[in-house]
C-alpha cells in the first residue's frame, strides 16, 4: 500500500478457532477440519460406511451436545474431535 494523501486503515479482526476432525474405522465426517468463528457451533454429522455403524465421538467433546451421530463443536476454545466406527 502506498499513502499518497491522508487515509485511515482500519483493521477489523476476529478470533478463531480450529476444529480438528478425524475418523477411527469406516465411516466419514460430514465437514472438513478447519477455523470456526469464536463462539459459533459447527455441526458435524458421523456416517459410517456399509457393515459398519457409529461407536461414539471422542476427544475435546466436553460443553458439547451430542445426539447419536451428531455433534454440535461449541467453538468456546479450539478443538480436536474423532469418531469412532465398528
Amino acid at each position: 500500500m502506498t499513502v499518497t494523501n491522508h487515509a485511515a486503515l482500519t483493521w477489523k479482526w476476529g478470533t478463531n478457532y480450529w476444529l480438528q476432525l478425524g475418523t477411527s474405522g469406516q465411516g466419514y465426517l460430514t465437514r472438513s477440519s478447519g477455523w470456526c468463528v469464536k463462539g459459533s457451533n459447527a455441526v458435524v454429522y458421523a456416517v459410517a460406511s456399509n457393515r459398519h455403524h457409529f461407536v461414539r465421538w471422542s476427544g475435546d467433546t466436553n460443553g458439547c451436545p451430542v445426539i447419536s451421530n451428531r455433534i454440535t463443536a461449541v467453538m468456546s476454545r479450539p478443538r480436536a474431535l474423532s469418531a469412532l466406527f465398528a
